[in-house]
């Protein structure tokens, strides 16, 4: 499960999965929404608790990104466009546009544009 979800999966169901929560399980994915079953995400949660970290450092700014964040940050940084690091990661488009979000909340940024521009200033 981990590791299907370290390399970009939406989600990760078990077999004894009933099939009505199936059914509403790969709707919910089909429009976007994370598909776990509830009785793996306790394993989810201790492996997130141990998981490394990383931190980006913008000026006087550091804030922690998970390592699928950081190479999204890196690819961004270097101006490629979402559908081109979706396939460079192996990921959905969606996938790499909530790694988008989720790091501009974290830098305090409106969106990916900005997150860009603040990732060059801070190369300099």
């Amino acid at each position: 499960m981990i590791a299907a979800l370290e390399h970009g999966a939406s989600g990760y169901l078990s077999a004894d999965l009933p099939a009505d929560d199936l059914a509403k399980t790969l709707r919910a994915a089909h429009a976007g929404e994370p598909a776990l079953s509830r009785s793996l995400v306790p394993h989810l949660i201790d492996r997130l608790r141990r998981a490394p970290s990383s931190r980006l450092e913008l000026g006087d700014l550091t804030v922690t990104l998970t390592p699928r964040e950081r190479d999204v940050v890196e690819l961004v940084g270097n101006g490629w466009p979402t559908d081109e690091i979706a396939v460079r990661l192996g990921v959905s488009a969606v996938t790499v546009r909530r790694h988008i979000s989720s790091v501009a909340k974290k830098v305090g940024v409106p969106g990916r544009a900005a997150l860009a521009e603040a990732l060059r200033r801070s190369a300099r």
